[in-house]
């Protein structure tokens, strides 16, 4: 992941590539985000994950219940210093670049709403809430023919209901 980090901000030196580099560093970003937002909160209701996943995924469910005790510390870790404020100024200046690009601008809008859907936004709001912010964001951004947000709604939208 590093090596890609280092090459997207070289890249983005290259006026012709700046956009397109910022559009992929802002999807690690939000990659590395979710993995460590989400896999602490899984941990902790890893009875009320199970329960929802188990029928659909065998391989997940031995992974969360043979758990080596170094991984939960690790998942933790990684989420205080991930959590802290420290990545959403850049990501933040990433979008502004990926916004300015006549090509690349609807895929700054869909990565706002991602933000709120996948609750990495620095609010004082809940995860429900932030998500139900994100899945309206995503609609309007629908209505003005928004490709990306189109083919996430397509493929996600009935997750985001249960």
């Amino acid at each position: 992941m590093e090596v890609c980090f280092d090459n997207y901000l070289e890249a983005i030196q290259d006026d012709e590539m700046e956009a397109e580099s910022a559009a992929n560093i802002v999807a690690l970003c939000f990659l590395l985000m979710a993995y460590t937002q989400t896999v602490p909160e899984l941990l902790k209701n890893r009875t009320a994950v199970l329960s929802q996943i188990i029928s659909k995924d065998e391989k997940f469910n031995r992974i969360l219940t043979d758990l080596d005790s170094s991984f939960s510390w690790d998942a933790n870790e990684n989420h205080k210093e991930t959590s802290e404020n420290e990545m959403y100024d850049p990501i933040c200046e990433m979008l502004t670049l990926v916004k300015k690009s006549h090509d690349w601008s609807d895929l700054a809008d869909y990565y706002l709403a991602l933000r709120y859907v996948w609750n990495l936004v620095d609010n004082d709001l809940g995860w429900e809430f932030n998500r139900r912010i994100g899945v309206e964001m995503m609609n309007s951004f629908v209505s003005v023919e928004n490709m990306y947000a189109l083919r996430f709604l397509e493929n996600d939208y009935d997750s985001l209901l249960e």
